[in-house]
């Protein structure tokens, strides 16, 4: 007799409300800490120095918690993304092109915006200033990477221009970047978005080959973490062959702790796929906790070895802030289940999809008002509490300009 198959468990939902609010959430608060960053870009001093980021050892702050939590939510909807994409039957060989792609994308940006960084005090472009090269260079992100709708004839010849046009400017900043007294063309500086892209790569792999065995991804985390132990111990440094590599890619650092905050978030992930058939909210929360509560125990495990700090990028810190996004992000969607988020959710859910170009904007608004001559106005409203809440509304205008561009300018960016 033939066998009757076992009972299909709930597919993945194409898109989870909740999860846009809180990657919504988590973008304001990069946006307000960028532009809260003191001298050089926004002037705010003499703030709360629990707001930005922790300068001493063995202490975290709030802006040392936003990144990891960026990191995290990507995680989370790596199982959804790419579960949606096997479910409707697309060859894995298609969605690792998807996956290569935007891995590179994202390594070409962060490489972009690492030297934009590094060199905003030195930066010499042949005939340009620096403050107008990173204008340009975040235009040529939105026109290469925006998705133009689909579209015949002129428009898209039109849409086609404008993408090309992206492509040559990038190039053309590349060619005439130099930095400092020596006049250093691009060094290898990966910055946020080019660590999220490795991130986004080897959490990618990891559901890939263990979507089915969530112990499995657990395992992986804590050996994703041992090797930023290892590496801070000295285990690679008799492998001289490496030495090259490492420069580069920094073993702990790029390919241990911040991978392990994106594999994380494919754990939790899980929990909203078949490959999980857990369906009341209860259990998912209790295994969030339970998951929560196994990080910080492991964070304060290893806390003795280095301290908790971002500044020096140790394992208890990614360990402690991961463990908080995953106690926000149960607490976002025990909020959700009792149908009370508000209507203020609406404000984040457009920014939430399309997170980048906020990101964009907020590093774009203080050059533009350089090379405006408008830079000025900084200087009205900069200290203390009241330049912390001139930021706010800063922030929250920038949010709303990208929730603008995005429902009515049709501006979204897809890598």
């Amino acid at each position: 007799m033939p066998s009757v198959p076992p009972p299909a468990a709930p597919a993945p939902s194409s898109r989870v409300e909740f999860i846009d609010v809180f990657r919504g959430l988590t973008m304001l608060a990069m946006v307000f800490v960028n532009d809260l960053g003191g001298p050089g870009q926004s002037d705010i001093v003499g703030f709360a120095p629990w707001l930005w980021h922790a300068m001493t050892p063995d202490t975290v702050y709030f802006a040392d918690v936003v990144a990891p939590a960026f990191l995290f939510i990507i995680g989370v909807s790596i199982p959804l993304a790419i579960g949606n994409r096997l479910q409707r039957g697309e060859a894995p060989g298609k969605i690792w092109r998807h996956i290569l792609t935007r891995t590179v994308s994202l390594l070409i940006i962060g490489i972009a915006m690492g030297n934009m960084r590094g060199g905003r005090l030195t930066m010499h472009p042949l005939g340009m200033s620096g403050e107008l090269w990173t204008v340009l260079l975040l235009l040529s992100f939105i026109l290469i990477w925006t998705r133009y709708p689909e579209s015949t004839g002129p428009r898209q010849k039109l849409f086609l221009a404008l993408r090309l046009g992206g492509v040559a400017l990038l190039a053309g900043l590349f060619a005439i970047y130099r930095e400092g007294p020596a006049l250093t063309w691009i060094q290898c500086r990966w910055y946020v978005i080019g660590t999220i892209g490795w991130a986004y790569l080897i959490s990618a792999l990891g559901y890939f080959l263990f979507r089915r065995r969530p112990e499995a991804l657990v395992a992986g985390v804590a050996l994703l973490i041992l090797l930023a132990v290892g590496d801070r111990q000295g285990a690679f440094d008799q492998f001289h062959f490496l030495d090259g590599l490492r420069r580069y890619l920094p073993f702990g650092v790029l390919l241990g702790v911040h991978p392990a905050m994106t594999l994380s978030g494919v754990v939790i992930g899980l929990l909203f796929t078949r490959e999980i058939p857990i369906t009341e909210a209860r259990k998912r929360i209790a295994w969030m906790l339970i998951f929560s509560a196994g990080l910080f125990f492991a964070g304060f495990l290893l806390r003795p070895l280095y301290g908790s700090s971002k500044l020096t990028t140790t394992p208890t810190w990614a360990l402690y802030s991961t463990a908080w996004s995953c106690v926000a992000f149960a607490a976002l969607y025990a909020l959700a289940e009792a149908n009370l988020l508000g209507r203020w959710r609406q404000f984040l859910i457009p920014v939430g999809k399309n997170p980048l170009l906020p990101y964009f904007l907020s590093f774009m608004l203080h050059p533009l008002m350089q090379v405006l001559g408008i830079h000025g106005l900084n200087d009205y409203f900069h200290t203390g509490w009241i330049g912390v809440i001139r930021t706010v509304f800063v922030a929250l205008l920038l949010v709303q300009l990208s929730n603008w561009l995005t429902t009515r300018g049709r501006i979204v960016l897809k890598l």
